[in-house]
């Protein structure tokens, strides 16, 4: 249960202490009054005066009580502050704490029971989207048959009552507020009916030359897809630490919408004191990891209403292992992030979840609509070791196939030779890649051009060359006899 700190208590006291503060006050004014009013009579002076005495002395004591509740308001109120600030700067994407990381998991995603209506509710709505967007750019519109194809698929596979996958992911992160900036995933998925494990789909993603590009293997169409827009990965290194709405819009106005800070001390902390102070308390303490640790319990309530309640724990470098966030309309909670069995990392010496709960709710039922469960093997976790851009690659097999969709393209090449796509400069340059052939142009090793056209030329004249020689030796012949 969570339970109140004596500073709050003293802090919501200091109402009743002005209340009093107030009476007495105006009882002091009195007694005053009746002291002037009898100086004419020794004994009713002497009761006045006594009675003034003791007054005076409440008086002096009610206000040294109460400056102290208001000191005890303003300090707790501070703190609160320091403790949010803290977690926001420590929540994963402060690169001085954490800079790359490479990570085994296993994810376990299970999804309430789904009606039929709903799943073809979410089919209807998933092709209607794809119809808005195909209305705003029209380079989606000749794939629009093939999409809508794959969706029913899709929407099955994602309302599945349980799946699970394991995998292997590494990242780095840079300057941004964005977090990652290259990434790699492996990820193989274990089919419900057979117990067996597919092959592994991999992704490579971030940034090339100031660029975002994305390539993905899908194993079970032996298939590459290369995009240049922005993927929704896994936040692995947010994991345990402070996530969710609010972070992103605390985080902007802590670093003034730049790169973050490489000191806490440049932090805006007046401006996030103003926006953020007053909806900001702390309820109380709670201890977690199975009592191993406390964290405290702090409220933001913009307007008065709940909008998250976050698990801080500065003891464990402001670690969050508990994020509720709420619908402010229906009041209902609708996510929720929970970290279990910290441990800590030897090498960094920072705090890591070896169990990550995500969990999605309905917003008017508040009832469970989908829980991700990351579970990281401890064994084989290495964080902060410095990972080279050229790790970030993509083994392509021979005679795949090879899709580009940036832009709006829709260029399809085939790997005439097994190849790599990479994060380095140049890496995602299919057009460029000897390996790579567009779909309808011949072989390169047979086009026209550059050493094709030096040998065929070599050899038509040797057999040219053969054939004349072979003419002239007949003539020779035939002239002889």
């Amino acid at each position: 249960m969570v339970s109140d700190d004596a500073p709050h208590q003293s802090a919501r006291s200091a109402p009743t202490l002005l209340v009093c503060y107030r009476f007495l006050t105006d009882a002091a004014l009195r007694v005053c009054s009746d002291l002037f009013n009898s100086f004419s009579n020794y004994s009713m002076m002497t009761n006045a005066f006594s009675h003034f005495v003791q007054t005076i002395t409440s008086f002096v004591c009610l206000t040294f009580l109460l400056f102290l509740a208001i000191s005890a308001k303003n300090q707790v109120f501070s703190s609160d502050i320091d403790l949010v600030s803290n977690a926001c700067w420590n929540n994963g994407y402060n690169r001085q704490l954490v800079q790359a990381a490479r990570l085994d998991f296993e994810l376990t995603v299970s999804n309430a029971s789904i009606t039929e209506e709903t799943i073809q509710s979410e089919i209807e709505k998933h092709k209607e989207d794809i119809r808005q967007l195909a209305e705003q750019d029209s380079s989606w519109k000749p794939h629009l048959e093939k999409i809508f194809e794959n969706i029913p698929a899709g929407v099955r596979n994602r309302f599945a009552a349980e799946r699970k996958m394991k995998g292997k992911a590494m990242f780095n992160c840079g300057n941004s507020l964005g977090g990652v900036v290259q990434a790699r995933h492996k990820i193989a998925y274990l089919d419900p009916t057979s117990k067996k494990w597919s092959e592994p789909n991999v992704f490579i993603g971030g940034t090339v030359s100031g660029k975002q590009e994305n390539a993905q293997w899908e194993s079970s169409i032996k298939q590459t897809h290369v995009l240049n827009v922005g993927a929704s990965i896994a936040s692995f290194q947010a994991f345990g630490r402070l996530d969710g709405p609010f972070l992103g819009e605390a985080l902007v106005v802590l670093t003034k919408g730049k790169a973050l800070p490489a000191s806490i001390a440049e932090l805006d902390r007046d401006t996030f004191v103003s926006k953020f102070g007053p909806a900001i308390r702390v309820t109380g303490q709670e201890r977690y990891d199975e009592g191993k640790a406390e964290a405290s319990v702090v409220e933001y309530a913009p307007k008065g209403t709940l909008s998250c309640r976050l698990w801080i724990d500065p003891s464990r470098g402001y670690v969050c292992p508990k994020i509720q966030v709420f619908d402010m309309d229906t009041k209902k909670m609708i996510q929720e992030w929970q970290s279990k069995n910290y441990f800590l990392h030897q090498q960094s010496s920072l705090w890591y979840p070896a169990l990550h709960e995500q969990s999605t709710f309905d917003k008017e039922t508040g009832s469970l609509r989908e829980k991700k469960s990351y579970s990281i093997n401890q064994q084989t976790f290495a964080l902060n070791e410095p990972i080279a851009l050229d790790e970030f690659t993509l083994e392509i097999p021979e005679y795949s196939k090879v899709v580009d969709y940036r832009n709006g393209q829709n260029i399809e090449y085939t790997a005439d030779a097994a190849g790599t796509l990479s994060l380095v400069p140049g890496g995602m340059d299919l057009a460029n890649m000897d390996w790579l052939r567009k779909v309808g142009d011949l072989p390169k090793q047979t086009r026209p051009g550059g050493y094709g056209r030096v040998v065929c030329f070599v050899l038509g004249f040797a057999l040219l060359f053969w054939g004349l020689r072979n003419l002239w030796r007949q003539r020779k012949e035939n002239e002889s006899k």
